[in-house]
């Protein structure tokens, strides 16, 4: 993350030019002075003097547009200041002699809103000290200045290069409008800005691609003083929810670990039969027994088999089975995907169907207590799901998992008997082999017939 912010501040970084010579700089009347130049060093210098006053001890709004779209709202106070873009606000600001950068914001990840909140400071008492922690707030601090600076300082030294600051003075007030063109044969550039009281108001930034006319851009700046407001975020907060953060990933991580624990002995058994019933409805029958693992599923209407088994080939290889059987379609598919889906000890996907909850902010608590496991996963305030599990001697001999959300209540139980395991490898006579073109269209997803299932 720090790097890819480096390299972004780097690319704003805000370096304010002092006034050099000028190659023009003519009185025209009494009230009106005109600023000329023509090389790319007296242009830049010219557009940055334009600047000057706006940026002594600011109190000012500033609204970026990317045509008649907000892109960007900056407020700058003295040395601090806070420009937010989309969802996410960065803090430029001094406490005491210690200068601070903060990133406060959101970012969406595989579909899911995730906080992105980090700090950096000049303190050296702060675990968040970083050496470079003035330098990002230099290159953020007035964003609308680096913005600026983004295109300009771009431009090859090739070209034309062209600005003029005309000023006018009546009755003790000033006006001043900025030019600064930059033309070649690969497009333009063209920024304008209006000043009063040398305050800057207005600019407009005009990119055009001869090359890919499809970048081109038309951006704004509006400038309202007196009102700014910048409300320092309160990163002491930060820093205790992040401890709380961590305490509650180090406490799911331990709980699923003494979950798994529970029940090793139990996934690790070479022969053991698992009944998984929903709502005291049999919802499938799990048979395991030398490496192979038979399924039955049932249903209202019917029900159907899956097999997960392994053979050698002849050159002393394995090839990975998963067949399926039902009164309406049968098939096998070797050495896909699937097979890693579903095998081995399918019961125990079902045990810890709702551990990925923990990624979502879920806490979860695992207690054992003489031979009962109690596994609880809490979120917003709330229990949401509880596995309680039973041993006699090593092995789990019964398990209740209580799922209640939104009013819904599911009670999914598992019996397990040990030694009583009968699988025959099936017969695959008959069987339609699917292994090259993966699902039979035909013949339905197994993931959506098992959701059926359970929705039943």
């Amino acid at each position: 993350m720090k790097n890819r912010l480096g390299l972004i501040l780097t690319v704003l970084v805000l370096c304010f030019a002092s006034v050099c010579a000028l190659s023009a700089c003519n009185i025209e009347s009494e009230g009106k002075w005109e600023i000329t130049a023509d090389t790319k060093a007296d242009c830049l210098t010219v557009l940055n003097g334009f600047f000057e006053e706006t940026l002594k001890d600011p109190n000012v709004v500033v609204t970026i547009k990317n045509g008649d779209e907000i892109m960007v709202t900056e407020n700058v106070k003295g040395t601090d200041s806070c420009y937010v873009t989309d969802d996410t606000a960065t803090y430029c600001y001094k406490k005491g002699n210690f200068y601070y950068l903060a990133v406060d914001g959101q970012s969406e990840v595989d579909g899911e809103m995730t906080i992105i909140r980090y700090y950096y400071t000049t303190d050296s008492a702060s675990a968040h000290y970083d050496e470079n922690a003035k330098t990002y707030y230099d290159q953020s601090y007035c964003f609308f200045k680096g913005f600026i600076k983004l295109y300009t300082n771009s431009l090859p030294d090739d070209g034309t290069f062209t600005a003029s600051n005309v000023i006018k003075e009546k009755n003790n007030e000033s006006s001043a409008t900025l030019n600064f063109d930059y033309s070649h044969s690969k497009g333009t550039l063209k920024i304008t800005a209006t000043a009063e009281n040398d305050l800057v108001k207005t600019v407009s930034i005009v990119i055009s691609s001869t090359e890919y006319p499809e970048n081109n851009r038309t951006f704004t700046m509006t400038f309202v003083y007196g009102n700014a407001v910048v409300d320092l975020p309160d990163t002491d907060a930060w820093d205790r929810e992040e401890t709380e953060e961590e305490a509650r990933i180090a406490g799911n991580e331990q709980a699923l670990n003494d979950k798994a624990d529970f029940f090793a002995e139990t996934t690790g058994a070479e022969n053991v039969v698992v009944t998984a019933s929903i709502n005291g409805n049999v919802n499938y029958i799990d048979a395991i027994m030398n490496d192979m693992e038979r399924t039955e599923f049932f249903y209202d209407g019917g029900n159907y088999t899956v097999y997960t088994f392994i053979k050698e080939t002849d050159e002393g290889y394995a090839d990975y089975y998963y067949v399926f059987d039902s009164e309406d379609a049968k098939y096998y598919l070797v050495n896909d995907d699937v097979y890693d889906d579903v095998v081995l000890f399918y019961y125990y996907n079902g045990i810890c169907l709702y551990d990925s909850a923990a990624e979502n902010g879920a806490t979860l608590s695992c207690t054992i207590e003489d031979d009962t496991l109690t596994f609880t996963i809490s979120a917003e305030g709330e229990t949401k799901a509880t596995l309680v599990a039973t041993k006699v001697g090593d092995t789990v001999s019964a398990a209740t998992y209580t799922i209640t959300d939104e009013g819904l209540t599911v009670v999914m139980t598992y019996s397990f008997e040990y030694g009583t395991a009968d699988i025959v490898e099936p017969d695959l006579t008959g069987f339609d082999n699917s292994s090259s073109e993966g699902y039979d269209e035909d013949d339905g997803d197994i993931e959506d017939d098992e959701d059926e299932i359970i929705e039943g």
